[in-house]
């Protein structure tokens, strides 16, 4: 009697949680670097990390890394103005409160430099810096919409166009009211960047034996706390935000409607860090 009250209490938990987690709405999460398939310029590879692909040297203690990105469709170049360097600034530093101000500037310097995986070569050392005061005279930097691996998004619509399937993503408009958005309330509109990293392999004698491809680990910018917006300039009125991007459908998963978003992070050396999607 007792054990058969027990799984009942249970089964009653277990599908008023499911009940709990259930979405109407439709995400899908960007796969991670080594679950992509690349065309003719890789030869159709897979299973592999971006250092990989790229044929990075295995030169640096614990292999290298490089940003797990994966581009939108329209790549429209975003007009890196002050305000809205001023808030990207300010999400990031407020996740770091006891960070200096002085540590705070140079992690912005980093993340948006010149060579950095969003700015292709048009970024703050080049051009105006509003949060430390450089190059007061030059252009604007350029950023390139994008997300990384991992990132979670709110499927609007699907598109198919020049023979290619495309999921039709929110996104916020980065010259329209983007304040209005924030990561604690629209977690689908901002994602947390990811390197796609490999782990060496080494015999007794310390020769390279291979590598271990599936990890994906934060940026270091903001002391692992970086946030980035879902940027898009397509507007569609099936966006709760009016504004979407392009995604191509091989490039990510769709979640089940009671499936747990899954952590952006795979992580070397036994590290844990929070999922920052565990509430949705």
């Amino acid at each position: 009697m007792i054990e058969a009250r027990f799984d009942t209490d249970i089964k009653t938990v277990f599908f008023r949680y499911r009940r709990k987690i259930w979405r109407k709405e439709t995400f899908c999460v960007v796969n991670p670097d080594y679950e992509q398939v690349w065309g003719e310029d890789f030869d159709f590879i897979t299973k592999v990390s971006r250092p990989t692909r790229n044929k990075a040297p295995y030169n640096i203690p614990g292999g290298p890394a490089l940003p797990a990105t994966a581009r939108f469709i329209d790549d429209t170049p975003v007009t890196f103005t002050c305000p809205l360097q001023a808030w990207i600034h300010a999400l990031c530093c407020e996740r770091i409160p006891n960070t200096s101000e002085m540590d705070k500037k140079n992690f912005f310097n980093s993340l948006w430099r010149g060579n950095a995986f969003m700015t292709n070569y048009a970024g703050t050392d080049s051009r105006k810096n509003c949060i430390n005061g450089d190059n007061p005279l030059e252009d604007y930097p350029q950023i390139q919409p994008m997300v990384t691996g991992g990132a979670l998004l709110r499927v609007a619509g699907e598109v198919v166009k020049d023979n290619g399937e495309y999921w039709l993503v929110e996104a916020i408009n980065p010259e329209e009211e983007f304040e209005a958005y924030h990561p604690g309330t629209h977690a689908w509109l901002f994602f947390e960047p990811t390197l796609s990293a490999r782990k060496p392999i080494v015999d007794k004698k310390k020769g390279l034996i291979g590598y271990e491809e599936w990890y994906q680990e934060p940026f270091h910018h903001y002391e692992e706390k970086t946030v980035i917006p879902v940027l898009g300039f397509i507007e569609d009125k099936r966006s709760s935000t009016g504004w979407c991007n392009l995604i191509e459908k091989q490039r990510v998963r769709v979640l089940k409607h009671d499936e747990f978003v899954p952590s952006p992070y795979i992580l070397r050396d036994g590290r844990v860090l929070d999922n920052p999607y565990e509430k949705l």
